[in-house]
C-alpha cells in the first residue's frame, strides 16, 4: 500500500491570477480543464494539450463570475460550466474552442436562475440529466435541472427547502437517487434525498443527520461499493466523517480524521486502487493528505503534510492514467498542482 504523503511529485505552477478557488473537470479523453475566477470577475480556463502540456489561460467571452464555478461532463460528451454572477444570477455555458468533439464549439451562456447567494454544485441524475444546486438569497436550497438528456432546455428553478449556509453538496447514490447535504445556519449537517430516482420535484424534507456541528461545508464521495461517505470540519477543527451502512440507508458511527485542519476535508476516490484519499488545508496552510487503509474501510491514515502554501481549498482530479492531481490557489493567486508518481 502506498503511504499517502510519501509518493507525490513537486508542485508545478500554471500561472494565472486567481481570486478564488478553481474547479477541475476531465474531458472525455481524460485531459483536464481548470476554471476559476480571475480579476475583474472574468471566468478563466486553462486546459491540458494532447501531449499533456498546458495551454495559455483564456477568458470565457462575456462571462462575469463571482465565486467558484462548477463544471460537469454530460453523457453527450460535452462540458457544461455554471457560475454565479455579481448580480446573484446563475448562468450556464459551454467551453468554446475545443476541436475534436462534435458539438463542442461553445454556445451562448444562458441565465437559468436568479436570487442565488452562493456557488453552484452540479450532479448527473441517474438518467444523465444535469441538476445544479445553490443556496438562494433566502437561504433555501435552489435547484435547476435539464428537462431531458438532449441538454437543450432547463426547467424553471425550484426550491427543495432547507436553511443552508455555504455550498450544497449533491451526490448520486448507488440506488439512483441524488442526495444533497448542507450545513445549516445552526452549523448542523442536514440531508435531503430524492424520493425516487430522477425526480426534480419530489424530495424528502431536510433532516439533521450528524452529531458534531460543522465548521465547514460537507464534502461527499462514494466508496468503491457505492456507499456515500460525508466529510466535514468540526467546530473543534478536526476532520469528521460518516459512511452509510451496507443497506445504503442507516449511517455508521461518526469517525475522526487525526490531524488539525484549516478547512474542509475533500475526499476523492482513486480509480487505481478504489481507496479514498482525503485532501485538506492544514494548520500550517500546507496541503495535507490521508487515505483509507483498505477499500471501503472506516479506518484512515493520519493526515500528513505534503507541501505548498494554500490560500483556499484543495481540488483533486484524476488524470487519464488514473493518477490524482491536486490543484491549489496560492497566496499569490497563482494556480499550482501536485501529482502522484
Amino acid at each position: 500500500m502506498t503511504t499517502p504523503g510519501t509518493d507525490w511529485g513537486a508542485f508545478q505552477s500554471l500561472g494565472g491570477t486567481l481570486v478564488d478557488d478553481p474547479a477541475v473537470v476531465a474531458r472525455p479523453d481524460g485531459r483536464l480543464i481548470v476554471l476559476a475566477e480571475g480579476r475583474n470577475h472574468t471566468l478563466l480556463s486553462i486546459r491540458q494539450n494532447r501531449d499533456l502540456s498546458w495551454s495559455p489561460w483564456t477568458e470565457l467571452p462575456g462571462a462575469r463570475i463571482s465565486g467558484v464555478p462548477a463544471a460537469i461532463l454530460g453523457r453527450d460528451r460535452l462540458i457544461r460550466v455554471f457560475w454565479r454572477t455579481p448580480g446573484d444570477e446563475l448562468f450556464a455555458g459551454r467551453i468554446p474552442g475545443m476541436p475534436g468533439i462534435p458539438g463542442e464549439s461553445g454556445a451562448p451562456a444562458v441565465k437559468v436562475a436568479g436570487g442565488i447567494a452562493g456557488d453552484p454544485a452540479a450532479v448527473l441524475n441517474a438518467d444523465g440529466r444535469i441538476s445544479v444546486f445553490c443556496r438562494g438569497t433566502d437561504h433555501t436550497v435552489r435547484s435547476v435541472s435539464h428537462t431531458s438528456v438532449a441538454y437543450a432546455v432547463w426547467a424553471p428553478a425550484a426550491t427543495i427547502g432547507g436553511a443552508a449556509e455555504g455550498v450544497p453538496c449533491p451526490v448520486l447514490a448507488a440506488d439512483g437517487r441524488v442526495a444533497v447535504f448542507v450545513r445549516g445556519g445552526d452549523d448542523e449537517l442536514w440531508i435531503s434525498e430524492q424520493r425516487i430516482p430522477d425526480t426534480t420535484s419530489d424530495w424528502i424534507p431536510f433532516e439533521r443527520f450528524a452529531g458534531t456541528p460543522a465548521l465547514s461545508d460537507p464534502k461527499a464521495a462514494l466508496d468503491a461499493d457505492g456507499r456515500i461517505r460525508i466529510f466535514w470540519q468540526g467546530r473543534d477543527g478536526a476532520g469528521r466523517f460518516l459512511g452509510r451502512q451496507g443497506d445504503y440507508a442507516a449511517w455508521n458511527p461518526e469517525g475522526l480524521l487525526k490531524g488539525g485542519l484549516a478547512g474542509a476535508p475533500y475526499p476523492f476516490r482513486s480509480p487505481l486502487d478504489g481507496r479514498l484519499r482525503i485532501f485538506a488545508t492544514g494548520p500550517d496552510r500546507a496541503l495535507w493528505v490521508a487515505g483509507q487503509k483498505t477499500v471501503n474501510s472506516d479506518q484512515f491514515t493520519d493526515l500528513a503534510p505534503l507541501n505548498g502554501t494554500l490560500a483556499g481549498a484543495p481540488v483533486p482530479a484524476c488524470h487519464r492514467d488514473g493518477r490524482i492531481s491536486v490543484f491549489v490557489r496560492g497566496t499569490d493567486g497563482v494556480l499550482r498542482y501536485v501529482t502522484q508518481h
